[in-house]
């Protein structure tokens, strides 16, 4: 099974007319996200899947698995870096408009 790496074809537009950039911004962001669940949603069922197959543990064991205290640490920083980079346009924007706030007219 090949899965598709990269985005092909122009950026989506959700909304056209006078409206906010911004809602097209956010719902991009939304859809790209969906898009990455769904495609790390089917590895990791098709990684279940395997591993039962082959006598490992199943999709019951997964369930069931409580991550050590470093892991749990190691988890809780990736998903704070995760988000960090998520919303980096919009942080990186507001620090912009912060800075063209405080320069003198």
């Amino acid at each position: 099974m090949s899965l598709r790496r990269s985005v092909k074809g122009k950026r989506p537009v959700f909304v056209t007319g006078d409206v906010d950039a911004n809602l097209n911004r956010l719902l991009a962001m939304i859809s790209a996200l969906g898009a990455e669940v769904a495609v790390l949603r089917d590895r990791q069922r098709t990684l279940e899947q395997l591993l039962a197959r082959q006598g490992g543990p199943g999709p019951e064991a997964i369930e069931q698995f409580d991550p050590d205290p470093a892991d749990r640490a190691e988890r809780l920083r990736w998903q704070a870096e995760f988000l960090r980079r998520i919303y980096a346009i919009l942080e990186r924007e507001a620090d912009e408009a912060g800075e063209s706030a405080a320069k003198p007219r």
